[in-house]
């Protein structure tokens, strides 16, 4: 050292000293490099492909809620109308999700398992799709509630089948009974009166109803007022013509029942397509896609546990690197201070 000049040696104290400030400051900057390389993962890979499998898991349950909510013998047409073309946009919305999903990257565990995602969504949605068109049958048959009108068509028949009874005992035994001579006044007559529909067929089967209901309710009012006059035979020839009449008003009750039928059959082809046939698949579809968010999840997790680990090493050797800057430039400043002062003394 007494041999070297004093301003290589300071400029070579400075030089070391730059080197390994340099060092430093690369062991920072590669420390937000991979702490910056980490965030962007989460935010740009792990966090859309959560986000977007969240959605398009919300999407799937509203489907099948709204789906199932067309099983409601409660719902008008208009009713039925709105839930359709809720799930319309619902499952616009799903697609939206679907698309941006498909581009972002996936693990080779993650393809396998939206693969197996997308088997039982290509059945489902041929399944829903069954359902909507049963649903626009429903609405053209406008029967929103065919028990009920079946139950209603059901008393109905027995009233008329009482009135039969009584006149015929009435002729028989000559036991009076009250009513059955207004066709507006039996339950039929008052619950037809106010009936309406937009199925043209069942309007006009409604229609055709009326004439031989109000010959019916007339005959018996004829037999009535022959019998209380005294003419039996005459009241027993209009119990002759009753008969036919009456099988024309049965028959009429029994095609409505048919409507009615039509729409109860399905109904029930909607429940087993959503409450038996599609349930299991939509079980594990629920199952896997909550999988593949886990999956996302954990990868964010890892991501962030690299990061923060990279940073952790990149700071411990920074502050391993300030230490021993330190050390030789305290090392250095000792050494030129002795070269200096030396040949003074």
């Amino acid at each position: 050292m007494k041999n070297i000049k004093l301003g290589i040696k300071l400029i070579g104290g400075f030089c070391l000293t730059a080197l390994i400030a340099l060092g430093i400051g690369l062991l920072a900057i590669n420390g937000m490099n991979n702490l910056t390389r980490g965030m962007e993962s989460i935010g740009s890979v792990s966090l859309p492909t959560v986000e977007h499998l969240l959605r398009m898991k919300g999407n799937v349950s509203e489907l099948t809620t709204g789906l199932r909510t067309l099983l409601s013998t409660n719902l008008s047409p208009q009713e039925r109308k709105e839930i359709a073309a809720n799930i319309a946009t619902i499952r616009a919305n799903y697609r939206k999700s679907l698309d941006i999903y498909a581009t972002l990257p996936h693990t080779a565990e993650e393809q396998a398992i939206w693969k197996e995602c997308q088997d039982i969504l290509a059945g489902l949605t041929g399944t829903n799709n069954r359902v909507l068109e049963l649903n626009e049958r429903l609405i053209a048959a406008d029967i929103m509630n065919p028990d009920d009108l079946m139950q209603k068509l059901q008393q109905y028949r027995g009233d008329h089948y009482k009135l039969m009874t009584e006149v015929g005992r009435l002729l028989s035994t000559g036991e009076a009974f009250e009513g059955g001579t207004d066709h507006q006044g039996c339950n039929f007559g008052k619950w037809s009166s106010a009936f309406s529909t937009n199925n043209a067929e069942l309007n006009t089967l409604m229609e055709a109803v009326r004439v031989p209901h109000q010959a019916f309710h007339q005959t018996i009012h004829s037999i009535k007022e022959s019998f209380a006059a005294g003419r039996r035979d005459e009241a027993q020839e209009q119990y002759m013509t009753l008969l036919p009449i009456a099988e024309q008003v049965f028959a009429h009750f029994r095609t409505i029942r048919g409507q009615a039928e039509s729409s109860q059959k399905i109904f029930q082809e909607m429940g087993q397509l959503l409450m038996v046939e599609s349930k299991a698949g939509q079980d594990k579809l629920d199952k896997l896609l909550v999988d593949i968010v886990e999956l996302g999840v954990s990868q964010s997790a890892d991501s962030l546990s690299e990061a923060r680990a990279s940073a952790s090493r990149d700071t411990t050797m920074a502050m391993g690197g300030i230490v021993t800057a330190v050390i030789i430039a305290l090392a250095l400043g000792h050494l030129l201070t002795r070269s200096i002062t030396s040949p003074v003394y």
